[in-house]
C-alpha cells in the first residue's frame, strides 16, 4: 500500500505496483465500502462476471498468491483480517483502468445488481 485518493468523502487505500511499475489499483474490500456493500457480495459478483476481466492485466486474485512473500502483509495493511484471508475464495484488486469502471455508476450497478 502506497498511496491514498479521495472519493467519494472517504479515504481510499490505493495499491501501488500490482500491475507494473507506477499503476495503481484497488481492493474489492476498498470498492465494497465506497457502495456500502460488504466484500464478499463484491466478490461473488465479479466472479460471476469473471469473463468480463482479464486476470493479470484488469484483476489480480490474491488470494491465490497468499504463500507468495509480501502477500498475506499487504492484506492485513489492506485492513482485512486474518480470518477473513482464511475464509475467503477469492480476494480481488482491480486495476486502474477496472476501478474506473467499477465507478461509473450505472456500469457498476448493473455489475453488481442481483441476477
Amino acid at each position: 500500500m502506497s498511496d491514498t485518493s479521495n472519493l467519494t468523502q472517504i479515504e481510499i487505500p490505493v495499491v501501488a505496483g500490482g500491475f507494473g511499475k507506477g499503476k495503481k489499483c484497488l481492493s474489492d474490500k476498498t470498492i465494497a465500502e465506497i457502495h456500502s456493500m460488504e466484500p464478499k457480495h463484491v466478490r461473488e459478483r465479479i466472479s460471476q462476471n469473471i469473463v468480463r476481466f482479464k486476470d493479470g492485466v484488469d484483476f489480480i486474485d490474491l488470494k491465490q498468491r497468499v504463500g507468495q512473500a509480501g502477500t498475506f502483509d499487504l492484506l492485513i495493511g489492506l485492513g482485512y483480517a486474518k480470518q477473513s484471508i482464511t475464509q475467503a475464495e477469492h480476494i480481488y484488486i482491480l486495476s486502474e483502468h477496472e476501478v474506473k469502471y467499477f465507478n461509473h455508476r450505472p456500469l457498476l450497478q448493473s455489475l453488481l445488481q442481483d441476477s
